[in-house]
């Protein structure tokens, strides 16, 4: 139901900016280490997730639920995306 290839587009962000770049900057401004860092991470996830959908016209409930499960996953470790 999820296609991995865009999930690989969301962690690729925009402007240079990716999931991991911009977790880190946020974590680092606000100095934030454990369940903190967590919920930056995943917060990130859901805005750029939230962006790539709305972008490409395909925003949904559960598109948005999915693939931010999905990025925050792949963004994290826990996950691999692969195409």
């Amino acid at each position: 139901m999820f296609d991995s290839a865009i999930v690989d587009v969301i962690l690729a962000g925009a402007g240079g900016l990716t999931v991991l770049g911009i977790t880190q900057l946020v974590k680092t401004w606000l100095k934030a280490s454990g369940t903190l860092a967590v919920v930056i991470s995943g917060a990130v996830s859901v805005v750029m997730t939230v962006v790539y959908l709305v972008r490409a016209g395909t925003f949904t409930v559960p598109a948005l639920a999915g693939y931010s499960l999905l990025v925050f996953a792949a963004a994290n470790g826990i996950f691999k995306s692969k195409t």
